[in-house]
């Protein structure tokens, strides 16, 4: 793992993605105990969380075929400048007559990060050898956990000393100093092909339905979407529930909540550090439906923690621990489910095949946010998570049974899908 930061175009990609999630935990712990402490309704934390994820739905696969057009060094610069941008309109929201400025703010940032997310991981191929992309991608992947472990402490002290400007300043400093590090690599030897005139227009659309033919084509593809889709229900439906939660269960706010992430974070490292040993093993396949079963079943032991015969002051750290542990197969499952994905797409691909990925976990992280705002209240929310748990294990029984030797010799798939463009 540590020859591949010796590696300096993708150290510097590393560093920059460090940076601006240091920015993003903070303001991920502090926006829903804003929205939540001013309106004290789950409906307005969830409708917070479903404009972050509509951005995902409409407009993921169609910023992958950018992706595939444009130079993805500077598509991934330009997304963090406007990122920057879009946290602007936060700093006018003083009650909760003006939640429509933090929901227009909540979209318009998760639109210019669409065209990050795939960008980079179409250039991770092209900046590291196969041998050393499962350590790429743990590094980046490491990357959340290690900002999990300072960023939400930071996050939720500076929300309480500060005041939530101070949070937003935070995060904007952090996509700016992205975008620098991010400028300074060099031109990677495979870059994208610039677009023909031919290309315009109506052929954007073409493209577009190349690479969504290629995911309904693809059988470990389209298995891979569909397990991925079943866990981020689930994780819509934690984004919502997770705080009301936390105060009902373990009575904790903000920095509570900044702990039990950290402490998620510092399992997520374990995580990285044993994944190479255990991808020698095991498959990748395997490894995501061994951690997806056990991510539910610490998702339900961390639920019903409140439950437990032992003295209310021991439930936190309680909860502590199994935050610690259910970082182990978060890091397995999906640093592996990157993997699988750039290892059987081809380079002039890759920016559709995870732009439609990323519209995908837009569509089912929406689809459990909207139910658990729709029914958090009625339905209560215990019950709720108890289903959010059960998912992720359905999400590891899938991948146990549809990544069967992880349907890799099933030809190249560039090759597959030049006859639909």
């Amino acid at each position: 793992m540590l020859a591949t930061l010796r590696n300096r175009n993708f150290a510097l990609l590393w560093l920059g993605g460090l940076v601006s999630f240091a920015g993003d935990w903070a303001l991920l712990i502090a926006l829903p105990v804003f929205v939540y402490d001013l309106t004290g309704s789950t409906l307005a934390t969830g409708a917070m969380f479903m404009a972050q994820s509509l951005p995902r739905l409409l407009l993921g696969s169609l910023a992958g075929v950018f992706v595939d057009r444009w130079d993805r060094r500077r598509t991934m610069i330009a997304a963090n400048l406007l990122a920057a941008a879009a946290l602007l309109p936060l700093l006018l929201v003083r009650g909760p007559a003006d939640l429509w400025l933090l929901y227009l703010a909540a979209f318009a940032q998760t639109a210019a990060t669409l065209f990050f997310a795939p960008a980079e991981s179409a250039l991770v191929p092209q900046l590291v050898g196969p041998d050393q992309l499962l350590h790429a991608n743990a590094l980046n992947a490491l990357n959340w956990e290690l900002t999990r472990l300072v960023a939400p402490p930071l996050g939720g002290l500076a929300m309480v000393a500060l005041g939530f400007g101070s949070v937003l300043a935070i995060d904007a400093a952090s996509f700016l100093a992205s975008a620098a590090l991010i400028a300074l690599i060099a031109a990677p030897r495979a870059a994208a092909p610039a677009p023909s005139a031919e290309r315009a227009g109506l052929g954007v659309w073409r493209e577009l339905s190349a690479g969504l033919g290629l995911v309904a084509r693809d059988r470990m593809i389209w298995a891979v979407f569909l397990i991925t889709a079943t866990a981020m229900v689930a994780e819509g439906l934690f984004n919502v529930l997770s705080f009301p939660w936390l105060k009902l269960a373990l009575g904790g706010g903000a920095l509570e909540r900044g702990w039990l992430a950290s402490a998620q974070g510092l399992g997520g490292l374990l995580g990285g550090v044993l994944i190479g040993r255990a991808a020698r093993l095991v498959r990748p396949g395997q490894l995501i439906g061994v951690g997806g079963v056990m991510l539910g079943l610490l998702m339900l032991a961390y639920i019903n923690v409140g439950t437990l015969p032992i003295d209310r002051s021991l439930l936190l750290p309680a909860a502590l621990l199994i935050k610690l542990l259910q970082g182990l197969p978060i890091m397995g499952m999906f640093v592996s489910v990157d993997t699988l994905l750039q290892q059987s797409v081809g380079d002039r691909f890759r920016g559709r095949v995870f732009g439609a990925y990323g519209a995908t976990v837009g569509l089912a992280v929406l689809a459990g946010q909207a139910l658990a705002s729709a029914l958090g209240d009625w339905a209560g929310i215990m019950p709720m998570l108890d289903i959010a748990g059960l998912m992720y294990m359905l999400a590891g029984l899938l991948a146990l049974g549809l990544l069967r030797g992880d349907v890799l010799a099933h030809g190249a798939p560039e090759h597959t899908v030049m006859a639909l463009e």
